[in-house]
């Protein structure tokens, strides 16, 4: 029981990242520029974590998502 309650969580987790993709290929202008990250990058929060990821020409390219790490250590 304990196994299938988590691999639901992790079906779960997974999915909710695949709806934010979805979100930022249809409104990417609509999350923060973090410039002072990594200039032309945007972020969406999505929990605990963050994707990252940055607009270029007519697509949306995801870059990282990290989760609550020294974001400073991996840009």
């Amino acid at each position: 029981m304990a196994s299938k309650i988590g691999v639901e969580q992790a079906d779960k987790y997974f999915n909710t990242f695949f709806k934010y993709f979805e979100i930022i290929a249809l409104q990417p202008f609509s999350f923060e520029s973090v410039d002072f990250i990594k200039k032309g990058y945007r972020r969406c929060v999505c929990g605990s974590d963050s994707i990252y990821y940055r607009i270029n020409k007519s697509c949306v390219e995801i870059m990282a998502i990290i989760g609550r790490q020294d974001i400073n250590n991996i840009f």
